[in-house]
């Protein structure tokens, strides 16, 4: 069974977003003029689709 250890993504700015618990939702509005958000804490990933790629930093083992 895997655990979500972390939960981040890094936009396409450079701005790092976490999700520290879950339903904790954090949105950001990126220098691209397009809105990132990452949410779920350790319970789940959630992302939102945008036409500039995200990077990934989260860690699941």
């Amino acid at each position: 069974m895997k655990h979500i250890v972390f939960n981040s993504i890094k936009t396409p700015d450079g701005t790092v977003l976490i999700s520290h618990h879950q339903h904790d939702y954090v949105t950001y509005l990126d220098a691209n003029g397009e809105t990132y958000m990452v949410d779920g804490g350790t319970g789940y990933l959630k992302r939102n689709v945008n036409s500039e790629p995200f990077e990934e930093l989260s860690i699941i083992l």
